[in-house]
């Protein structure tokens, strides 16, 4: 249930995405200069590439002989279907929480702001980690725990993943971090309506528990005085041995 929920949200934000995502597009430009520039991804997919703007860009930096993109939102990848057309990549209407590849399928996994919807993602991540070749890639960006602090006394906001639970998830497991950053981002607003609209017309209103539309009551709203919301990104680079 939770993931069809995720899916009608970013169905309704599929016509703004674009325009308003400029944080989770600039993330997925670092994250792609963030790759070794030397290395020559023959196999690649990009979980949860939505309407396929850093996937375009992740195909023009590093060339690609055969390319997946994954995302559950059927709008958003029509849009990317549109985008992508003039190169070699298969798209597909999945759950990366569900969907399985043969193992050693690719030389690198890709995801830009996505995996925080991972219902588990410790398990979501060694399960692709074995869809890898060896000294194979994994590369992913997300929000981290801290995020939308300014939100949190007032809305039901998604559990985000702890930078040092990751650090010691992958300290457990067969692979070599390669990068682990992160970066703070703080947008400003003039007043709380403007930056809960922005998080939805990017579609990241769901929660564990409910979605953050339906709390925008205007007494609610007026209750409270947020001005800026703050973004915690990291940024991990894994090796399989």
């Amino acid at each position: 249930m939770m993931h069809h929920s995720i899916s009608r949200a970013f169905n309704r934000a599929a016509n703004t995405y674009d325009q308003y995502a400029i944080l989770q597009h600039t993330v997925g430009k670092k994250l792609i200069s963030l790759l070794p520039s030397n290395r020559h991804f023959q196999h690649t997919i990009d979980l949860g590439c939505g309407t396929g703007i850093t996937t375009e860009q992740l195909i023009l930096h590093h060339s690609q002989e055969q390319m997946h993109a994954i995302d559950i939102a059927p709008e958003f990848l029509a849009i990317a279907k549109k985008r992508l057309a003039a190169y070699p990549i298969h798209l597909h209407l999945e759950n990366f929480d569900i969907k399985s590849w043969p193992k050693d399928s690719f030389d690198l996994i890709f995801s830009n702001m996505a995996l925080q919807w991972s219902c588990h993602l410790e398990n979501m991540l060694l399960a692709h980690l074995s869809y890898l070749k060896n000294n194979g890639y994994m590369a992913f960006s997300l929000p981290l725990n801290g995020t939308f602090d300014e939100l949190h006394h007032a809305f039901s906001i998604l559990t985000l993943p702890d930078n040092q639970q990751l650090l010691d998830f992958f300290n457990r497991i067969d692979c070599e971090l390669v990068l682990a950053q992160q970066e703070t981002h703080i947008q400003t607003f003039t007043n709380t309506l403007e930056a809960l609209r922005s998080i939805r017309l990017v579609g990241a209103t769901h929660t564990s528990e409910k979605r953050l539309a339906p709390t925008l009551a205007k007494s609610l709203v007026r209750a409270h005085h947020i001005t800026q919301l703050t973004y915690i990104i990291g940024y991990y680079i894994l090796r399989k041995r």
